[in-house]
């Protein structure tokens, strides 16, 4: 029967997942199930009894390195919720539903009655064909707020088929739970504003990397950015990833935001907000950048051979027109510049790839600039491509840095090492007020608000329809707790003024940043050094030439010309005189300067003129 009636795709999908070994050392979300065992999935066949199921089996979450990345931090209270995803399978009819998800917790999972964890369900409306999803949101409760330890339980919920048949799945569940970390080790991880390819064409971050065009990867914190994640919990900071939009989050509870490489737009609500939470709520912004040129877009055009229809990028590497908007309350702003350089500091190097330049930034901020090459123009020179600054001394006011370029962050096309030790003193400054003077010496304080005087601000390109790919621009689309900021007032309450006629068009060093003066002067003295030394060199050689004598006393020794200019002897015509002894120079062992006569050309020997 097993092999006839329920020989479906669901069923061989059980044997095959249910039969499957782990594979050591790697994480659910790099092997699934593992490694197929064919004679135990075989044996499963043979012993077969109908059921809906679950993947994966069960929700150990504290497994480690398996159950990777719930295993490295513990459940607390007041942290985003942790999200998991079951695929739903159902071998007794091409179509079914789920019923009545719920979660039970068992003996260690109460205090007083009172249940330590909750849970919040969301899964397909149908289960077409064969499989569907149910999607696990948990929470630990008030009650759980300073409980320490595993919570162990299991989920459950049954699968009605069309033929009426009923299966109870039953999922295992453990988790590790812990009282909330203190502010400054708390780490927000901005996700709603990520979009990537499909469906929308949004290009890759590092133009250099021809095999890859799309940017395909989400810029998440779990899957190309996995090696930053990882250096953050090693650093002891705790990682949350936000998944809805800003005017949801409460600010009070984090140190930083972080704000990656986006390409989503904003709602006006959430800028207002965000600018709130900066500027009154202690609530600090990292803010990467990447490259956004209208020009460089045009050139990544191309034919899409399944649609027949030409393709432009909805953005740059960063939708950095957006992403001004953002920063405007704070009078800083990216450029349209594309920049690729090498930086250094605390004895470590990497690229500067297709990133950006800061456009402006406000007074008393630390800004810095390093020697790089524009893609768009092809000039090279300095450009500030980070900076830190304070919006005041008040217990409520916010720190923000920023940064143009993410591909030194990202583990999938970095090229060179990492800027990890770059982000731990950015993390220092706007967590705990602490500025790494190695980096960010004094004598990169601003004196007045300061604005590039080479580039443009950003621009979106025309002719796309960044519209469609967007959960933000659209009549019908509006702030997910829009309820909850009805209460902020206009930015400009709280924004300071700025002086416009006391910008500066330059940077007053630019021989700041990562480099001190004497390394970025190097280049410069070192190149005087040569040509000094060539022109000395022939200066050198030229007086050996004429035998000691002065230019204007070799001149007139050659041409018979006396003193005072009264005679000059003049040549007859068809004919070059040379002199009867040519003094040659010529350089002897040891370094040492010999001279010697020769009669290289005759006196007889005639020119054509």
């Amino acid at each position: 029967r097993a092999e006839k009636e329920y020989l479906t795709p669901a069923m061989m999908k059980q044997v095959l997942t249910l039969g499957a070994v782990p594979i050591p050392n790697s994480h659910v979300f790099e092997q699934g199930m593992g490694r197929v065992d064919l004679l135990k999935a075989a044996d499963l066949v043979r012993n077969y009894v109908p059921q809906a199921s679950a993947i994966p089996h069960s929700l150990d979450l504290t497994q480690c390195p398996y159950m990777w990345p719930y295993c490295t931090q513990p459940a607390y209270y007041s942290a985003q919720p942790i999200k998991v995803n079951l695929t739903v399978l159902n071998p007794l009819s091409v179509a079914g539903s789920i019923r009545n998800p719920r979660l039970i917790l068992n003996a260690d999972g109460y205090a007083e009655n009172n249940p330590l964890v909750s849970a919040e369900f969301s899964y397909s409306d149908v289960l077409w064909p064969w499989s569907g999803f149910l999607a696990v949101a948990l929470r630990v409760t008030k009650a759980g707020r300073l409980m320490s330890g595993i919570v162990s339980g299991e989920v459950v919920f049954e699968v009605l088929s069309d033929n009426e048949e009923l299966s109870v799945v039953s999922v295992p569940l453990r988790l590790e739970l812990a009282p909330p970390p203190p502010r400054e080790k708390r780490l927000l991880w901005d996700q709603f504003h990520s979009l990537r390819y499909p469906s929308g064409y949004f290009p890759r971050d590092n133009l250099a990397i021809k095999s890859d065009i799309l940017d395909w990867n989400g810029d998440h914190i779990h899957t190309n950015f996995k090696g930053l994640y990882d250096h953050l919990r090693a650093e002891g900071y705790f990682i949350e990833t936000v998944g809805t939009d800003w005017t949801c989050v409460d600010a009070t509870l984090y140190s930083t935001l972080l704000l990656v490489d986006p390409e989503e737009a904003y709602f006006d609500e959430e800028i207002a907000k965000l600018a709130s939470d900066v500027y009154t709520r202690g609530l600090s912004l990292v803010v990467v950048g990447e490259w956004h040129n209208v020009a460089t877009m045009k050139k990544l055009k191309f034919l899409d051979q399944n649609t027949q229809s030409w393709w432009l990028p909805q953005t740059g590497g960063a939708n950095l027109p957006q992403l001004n908007r953002v920063l405007e309350p704070f009078h800083m702003a990216y450029s349209d510049r594309v920049l690729d350089a090498t930086m250094q500091a605390d004895g470590k190097s990497w690229r500067y790839e297709s990133g950006t330049s800061i456009f402006k930034f406000p007074k008393s901020g630390r800004l810095f600039s390093v020697l790089a090459k524009d893609a768009v123009s092809g000039t090279r020179r300095y450009f500030p491509v980070m900076g830190i600054y304070s919006t005041g001394t008040e217990p409520g006011n916010g720190r923000i840095a920023l940064y143009g370029d993410s591909n030194c962050l990202d583990g999938n096309h970095r090229r060179g090492g990492d800027c990890y030790a770059a982000l731990d003193a950015l993390l220092d400054f706007t967590c705990q007020n602490k500025t790494n003077e190695r980096m960010f010496p004094a004598t990169l304080s601003l004196k007045s608000s300061f604005r590039c005087d080479f580039g443009n601000i950003p621009v979106p390109m025309d002719g796309v329809h960044f519209e469609r790919y967007s959960n933000v621009m659209g009549e019908d689309k509006l702030p997910e707790c829009l309820a909850m900021v009805s209460g902020i007032p206009n930015v400009s309450t709280f924004t300071p003024p700025i002086n416009h006629s006391d910008i500066l068009p330059h940077l007053p060093d630019p021989k700041g940043g990562f480099y001190n003066n004497a390394q970025q002067g190097l280049p410069y003295f070192a190149l005087g050094l040569f040509v000094g030394a060539c022109a000395l060199a022939l200066y050198i050689r030229f007086c050996r030439m004429v035998g000691g004598k002065d230019l204007p006393a070799f001149i007139a020794s050659q041409t018979g010309q006396k003193d005072g200019g009264a005679e000059v002897h003049k040549l007859a015509p068809g004919h070059i005189e040379a002199p009867a002894e040519i003094p040659v120079a010529k350089w002897g062992r040891g370094g040492v300067l010999h001279k010697r006569n020769s009669n290289a050309i005759s006196k007889e020997v005639s020119f054509k003129v």
